[in-house]
């Protein structure tokens, strides 16, 4: 198993790295990386095998990209599928976040995942967000904890957030908690002083404590941002919005921290896959859209009778994951959320239930 994970990582990583040297077009091909890393989990993950065997699937029968077994993201929340890896102390349990649901469940990872995903997020991040600050760090207002759930076994590169400070943030960075009146004050008095110094600055999130923020101080402060600055949040707002609509809660972002629309990243991300998918701002204001990194492709598809079809752009679906980043759990995930096609991403409408 080692001899093979290894390869399959060290082909990840020339993907990633590729991309960061300029170019979306990569010497690996993606599709078969990605039946390389279904069979690698057919033939060690026990829980999946039963589940494509059962599917009627074997393994040397998959030749596209297509035809690889999907599994729902709720098998993590009710532990039918296991990890493909070894269990071992150097890696981390994650708890699936139960947005949209309210159920969770856990996920393990190796420390081979951490380290592509280090990489794809200093990579990603330089090239689809902090493209406009490069070479320059700035300060990040971090409205979450990268230990949030105060784990004892904790290490900073478990964390999205630690990594992203590590790679942008300046010295001048903080991680508050808005939940708090301590918190709420500390955020009043950073945004005053990047105001007074006109330093540009980055507010990131979950999107549900932004609207939280939002409701509470937006009325009653002078929130906006200086020249230059950036917004970035991820997350749905269903269950925990202080907002009827993402169409309300984004007008009132933009116009409380007094932001444009290419100012304003949104990133869709879930517990049970390594890769992010953030909208391209550089594409006009009424195409914005996610984008894929090399490393991962979304598929939006129509259930019907037959199986699945691929919507054509303009066309809703649900969204379907393969994640080169999950090779140690499941590469393919049906997410259960909606999304709109479109003719360089998608555009997601509503997180499943």
């Amino acid at each position: 198993m080692e001899k093979t994970l290894s390869e399959i990582d060290s082909k990840i990583l020339a993907i990633i790295k590729e991309y960061g040297y300029g170019s979306r077009r990569t010497t690996t091909n993606f599709e078969s990386l990605a039946i390389e890393v279904f069979r690698f989990q057919f033939n060690f993950n026990r829980s999946y095998r039963e589940y494509c065997t059962k599917m009627g699937v074997e393994v040397n029968e998959v030749k596209t990209l297509n035809q690889i077994p999907v599994v729902s993201v709720n098998a993590y929340k009710d532990g039918t599928i296991s990890s493909t890896v070894p269990e071992i102390d150097q890696g981390y349990y994650y708890a699936t976040s139960g947005t949209s649901t309210g159920a969770s469940g856990r996920i393990y990872r190796d420390p081979g995942f951490f380290e592509l995903r280090e990489e794809a997020i200093r990579t990603a991040g330089k090239k689809e967000m902090f493209f406009r600050f490069f070479p320059r760090k700035v300060p990040i207002v971090f409205l979450d904890f990268p230990n949030r759930r105060h784990s004892s076994n904790f290490q900073p590169h478990f964390s999205v957030l630690s990594n992203i400070q590590k790679f942008f943030g300046s010295e001048l960075s903080h991680f508050i908690d808005i939940k708090s009146i301590d918190g709420l004050e500390t955020f009043v008095e950073l945004i005053k002083e990047s105001q007074q110094e006109n330093q540009k600055s980055v507010i990131l999130g979950p999107s549900y404590k932004l609207s939280f923020l939002l409701s509470t101080l937006g009325e009653q402060h002078d929130l906006r941002l200086p020249i230059g600055s950036m917004v970035m949040d991820s997350g749905g707002l269903k269950r925990q919005s202080c907002h009827k609509s993402y169409a309300e809660y984004v007008d009132n972002l933009l116009i409380t921290f007094g932001i444009d629309r290419y100012d304003y990243i949104n990133t869709y991300a879930l517990s049970e896959i390594g890769s992010q998918f953030s909208d391209n701002v550089r594409l006009r204001k009424s195409t914005i859209c996610k984008q894929c990194p090399p490393w991962a492709k979304v598929r939006v598809v129509e259930k019907t009778a037959c199986g699945e079809t691929d919507c054509s752009p303009g066309e809703k679906g649900e969204v379907i994951i393969y994640d080169l980043l999950n090779r140690g759990s499941i590469l393919a995930l049906q997410t259960h959320d909606l999304a709109v096609k479109t003719e360089t991403g998608f555009q997601i409408l509503e997180r499943g239930e």
